[in-house]
């Protein structure tokens, strides 16, 4: 038998989140307008549940621009960082598939409100406007920061393995372009709890070795 809990998950995250009152509830022909100027942080208002949510989108150190962070905060049953993608057509959030969450579709109300419609759920979750970013999350996510090493050329020496704390991660591939963002394919990805670290880092022929910083919820 399969397991039901990612299924009970998606629908925990769905029903917390919704705040919408019944005159908010869209008709089945409507379509979300496209969003314009959604880049930056909002907070969520107004929770007939009363909890705390933030989001950003683009503009977060070391992520690509299209990077989405929503932030549940605690006193929500599904408190957590969960992480997303902002799609070409700039308005579809598709979240990371560890979150087992459907796709966000942006709804801008002016240039200081929005909200969030679920296709999936044919429902809004949550009212936003423009805030700050408080990062305050706990529960179903995590504190955690991302550490990612990658290199921008072939060494010609084979995947690159780096160590931190005794476990490995290799780099199989590079990206001549620039800096790929954290958890890019390809690189050694680390999920780590805040701190200095030292790692060590060797192929065929190369060594190297140093220390970095993990922030809460950053990119390093």
């Amino acid at each position: 038998m399969k397991s039901l809990a990612p299924i009970m998950m998606v629908f925990m995250l769905l029903f917390n989140a919704c705040d919408n009152k019944s005159s908010e509830s869209p008709v089945e022909s409507q379509t979300p307008p496209s969003s314009t100027g959604a880049n930056g942080v909002w907070n969520r208002y107004g929770s007939a549940y009363g909890y705390n949510t933030d989001v950003q989108v683009g503009g977060i150190s070391g992520e690509s621009a299209n990077r989405v962070y929503m932030c549940e905060q605690p006193g929500s049953p599904t408190a957590g960082l969960y992480k997303g993608m902002l799609q070409a057509d700039k308005k579809t959030i598709t979240w990371d598939a560890a979150h087992r969450l459907p796709d966000y579709i942006i709804q801008m109300e002016g240039n200081d409100r929005m909200r969030f419609y679920i296709p999936a759920a044919s429902t809004f979750a949550g009212t936003y406007q423009r805030g700050s970013w408080t990062g305050v999350c706990s529960g179903g996510g995590s504190n955690n920061g991302q550490a990612t090493f990658w290199t921008r050329s072939d060494q010609g020496c084979g995947n690159i393995g780096v160590t931190i704390n005794g476990t490995t991660k290799h780099i199989t591939s590079y990206y001549s372009g620039g800096n790929p963002g954290c958890s890019a394919s390809g690189c050694a990805n680390f999920d780590l709890a805040p701190g200095t670290y030292t790692f060590a880092a060797k192929c065929d022929g190369y060594s190297w070795s140093g220390s970095i910083v993990v922030t809460a919820n950053g990119c390093s």
